[in-house]
Protein backbone atom coordinates (compact mmCIF):
# COMPACT_ATOMS: atom_id res chain seq x y z
CA UNK A 1 0.00 0.00 0.00
CA UNK A 2 1.17 3.72 -1.07
CA UNK A 3 -0.01 6.54 0.96
CA UNK A 4 1.92 9.16 -1.81
CA UNK A 5 4.56 10.44 0.41
CA UNK A 6 6.70 10.85 -2.84
CA UNK A 7 4.42 13.06 -4.73
CA UNK A 8 6.09 15.92 -6.26
CA UNK A 9 9.43 14.89 -5.85
CA UNK A 10 11.62 13.68 -8.35
CA UNK A 11 14.35 10.78 -8.25
CA UNK A 12 17.02 9.58 -10.34
CA UNK A 13 17.34 6.08 -9.94
CA UNK A 14 20.50 4.42 -11.51
CA UNK A 15 21.09 0.81 -11.80
CA UNK A 16 17.60 0.49 -12.99
CA UNK A 17 18.17 -2.43 -14.92
CA UNK A 18 18.01 -5.10 -12.34
CA UNK A 19 17.79 -5.89 -8.96
CA UNK A 20 17.58 -2.77 -6.17
CA UNK A 21 17.64 -0.34 -8.73
CA UNK A 22 14.53 -2.10 -10.66
CA UNK A 23 12.89 -2.47 -7.25
CA UNK A 24 13.96 1.41 -6.47
CA UNK A 25 12.47 2.37 -9.18
CA UNK A 26 8.89 1.01 -8.78
CA UNK A 27 8.45 1.57 -5.02
CA UNK A 28 9.65 5.22 -5.94
CA UNK A 29 6.99 5.45 -8.81
CA UNK A 30 4.36 3.46 -6.69
CA UNK A 31 4.66 6.31 -4.02
CA UNK A 32 4.31 9.41 -6.07
CA UNK A 33 7.73 10.59 -7.58
CA UNK A 34 8.47 11.47 -11.27
CA UNK A 35 11.12 8.57 -11.36
CA UNK A 36 14.09 8.93 -14.14
CA UNK A 37 15.99 5.73 -14.91
CA UNK A 38 18.91 4.52 -16.28
CA UNK A 39 20.97 1.79 -16.31
CA UNK A 40 22.66 -1.76 -17.73
CA UNK A 41 21.00 -4.18 -19.40
CA UNK A 42 19.07 -1.60 -21.67
CA UNK A 43 16.03 -3.99 -22.28
CA UNK A 44 15.89 -4.21 -18.34
CA UNK A 45 15.51 -0.46 -17.86
CA UNK A 46 13.22 -0.01 -20.59
CA UNK A 47 11.15 -2.78 -19.50
CA UNK A 48 10.94 -1.17 -15.92
CA UNK A 49 10.05 2.63 -17.51
CA UNK A 50 7.05 0.72 -19.15
CA UNK A 51 5.96 -0.39 -16.35
CA UNK A 52 6.24 2.18 -14.09
CA UNK A 53 4.56 4.29 -16.95
CA UNK A 54 7.20 6.55 -18.07
CA UNK A 55 5.73 8.19 -21.66
CA UNK A 56 8.09 7.20 -23.62
CA UNK A 57 8.34 11.38 -24.65
CA UNK A 58 10.08 10.98 -21.46
CA UNK A 59 12.51 7.84 -22.50
CA UNK A 60 15.82 9.33 -23.78
CA UNK A 61 18.76 6.62 -25.27
CA UNK A 62 22.15 7.62 -23.97
CA UNK A 63 24.89 5.91 -25.52
CA UNK A 64 27.45 3.94 -23.44
CA UNK A 65 30.78 5.31 -22.96
CA UNK A 66 34.39 3.51 -22.79
CA UNK A 67 35.10 3.36 -19.20
CA UNK A 68 38.67 5.08 -18.45
CA UNK A 69 41.46 3.12 -18.64
CA UNK A 70 44.24 3.65 -16.25
CA UNK A 71 47.98 3.84 -17.48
Amino acid sequence: MTNGKLAGKVALITGAGSGIGAATARLMAAEGASVAVTGIPEDGVIAIAAKIQIPAVQRWRFLPTSPIQSR
